[in-house]
């Protein structure tokens, strides 16, 4: 699985997420760098998402429909889906829309998504609190609140297994390999997309056989209970 972080540019500055904070240098994916990823990992599930609003990317839907055969989400806060940008996601490869929904604000957008929606792609609605109206309709993703490494709120513990580090690659927009989706700086690069990926696997290797302080400070694997039960017969494979 890989995430591809095609802008870190974005309109908003949610409470729950910690690009408001973010220091480092803004800007969006070449197509070209785009096309080179993809062509590297050659991964079967591809997400569009990190820090950013994708739809801020012009050439988002270049990008989305240059993968062929990968399983492609996109998360995106809502407000850019017009009817325009709708028109276009539904005639696209997108696999999956996933909605981050900050406020009631985004509420209508989603629901005439809903309205005009194939089943080819599927809609689900991100939310770190319950809600009894998009589970209805069938759409709610429910995300445990975590602190994106002690970027939100500080916590100080043991590292704790992570399935990042193992069966993922999150690829910012300027090319560089970062250890992981928590990673809000880029301070923990594992390579660049110029490099083989059988190099980059054996960085990989070797920065999780000793994981950095940031791992410390995460409260993520802790929220990835259903994540864990799917993936325990591959980690018991793994090590034994």
């Amino acid at each position: 699985m890989i995430n591809i972080e095609t802008t870190n540019i974005c309109n908003l500055s949610c409470s729950f997420c910690p690009h408001f904070k973010m220091k480092r240098g803004q800007g969006v994916m070449s197509l070209k760098d785009f096309k080179r990823t993809i062509n590297l990992f050659n991964s079967d599930i591809v997400g569009l998402t990190n820090f950013g609003e994708p739809f801020m990317d012009k050439n988002i839907f270049d990008k989305i429909n240059y993968v062929k055969k990968s399983y492609t989400y996109l998360t995106t806060n809502g407000t850019f889906l017009t009817k325009n940008i709708v028109s276009q996601i539904l005639k696209s490869n997108l696999s999956e829309l996933r909605v981050s929904v900050y406020s009631d604000d985004v509420k209508e957008k989603v629901e005439n998504l809903l309205r005009i929606k194939t089943d080819a792609l599927k809609v689900s609605v991100c939310a770190t609190e319950y809600s009894s109206y998009w589970d209805r309709l069938g759409v709610l993703r429910y995300r445990e609140p975590h602190n994106w490494a002690g970027k939100i709120s500080l916590y100080k513990g043991k590292y704790k297994l992570c399935y990042r580090l193992y069966d993922s690659f999150t690829i910012l927009w300027d090319g560089r390999i970062s250890l992981c989706c928590m990673d809000t700086e880029g301070d923990y690069i594992i390579d660049d997309i110029s490099m083989s990926l059988n190099k980059i696997q054996v960085n990989q290797k070797r920065i999780r056989q000793n994981p950095p302080e940031i791992c410390t400070h995460c409260v993520l694997p802790l929220t990835d209970r259903i994540k864990w039960t799917l993936r325990i017969k591959w980690f018991m494979e793994l090590f034994t």
